[in-house]
């Protein structure tokens, strides 16, 4: 009977915790959190009952940050004691579901009609990404954004972007024009010879389906480099 009042017991003290988390969230939103509360607070949707600031340290311990958490590989995640495939899956998906929300929030209201709309939607997009991301960008005739997709990140892009992933993204957005974004973390924007191939098997992939190629955009610590102007577009200030 101890055991079992003591079980009782963690299990009040638990729930009270999470109840104090939620209070906070309510009061202040995130601001007051702590990157463990942070981590914590998110394991609470993919965990509904159980203790799971131990795991939330075991996942900084590995991850460093929340974001890298949410980017982590859902094999690698399994690696992490107390995560499972399940768990794993939905820890994934928070990224893919932030994405959409970001997409449907905006929807076709996004003007990039313009050189610098465009740039400055990219710089928000990728300048303080700290791992390499690929995104495809689609838009409508008027150059209303239609969605964007990040397409690889990190290591994927090595590895290599699978080409039925574009067909799929023009389909689901119904874009006619595209552009095509990447970031080089901590270093400068300048093309490399990796980059003007993507380039050209991107515009003929895209022109095969039938859309139109814009350009390529990378962004670097010194700005943004355009391969449709063949020049740094936009110069950066040093942070």
């Amino acid at each position: 009977m101890k055991t079992l009042k003591n079980t009782d017991d963690e299990k009040l003290m638990h729930a009270g915790h999470r109840a104090r988390m939620l209070q906070c969230f309510e009061r202040s939103g995130l601001d007051g959190f702590s990157e463990v509360q942070l981590v914590e607070f998110f394991l609470t949707y993919i965990f509904p009952r159980g203790d799971v600031n131990p795991l939330a340290h075991r996942l900084l311990n590995r991850y460093h940050d929340f974001a890298s958490i949410v980017d982590a590989d859902v094999i690698d995640l399994q690696s992490v004691k107390g995560i499972g495939k399940r768990a794993a899956t939905a820890i994934n998906g928070w990224s893919a579901l932030v994405q959409r929300y970001i997409t449907a929030s905006i929807g076709e209201k996004e003007d990039l009609s313009t050189l610098s709309k465009l740039y400055d939607f990219v710089e928000t997009l990728l300048r303080m990404e700290k791992q390499e991301c690929f995104y495809i960008i689609g838009l409508d005739a008027s150059c209303n954004l239609k969605g964007y997709r990040c397409l690889a990140k990190g290591s994927e892009i090595k590895v290599g972007i699978k080409n039925e992933e574009i067909p799929k993204f023009l389909f689901s957005t119904n874009a006619v024009l595209v552009v095509i974004a990447h970031n080089h973390p901590g270093g400068k924007c300048n093309p490399s010879e990796q980059d003007e191939t993507a380039t050209k098997n991107f515009s003929e992939l895209v022109q095969r389906l039938g859309k139109g190629f814009l350009d390529h955009l990378i962004v670097g610590v010194n700005g943004i480099y355009s391969f449709d102007r063949k020049e740094i577009c936009r110069e950066f200030l040093p942070l």
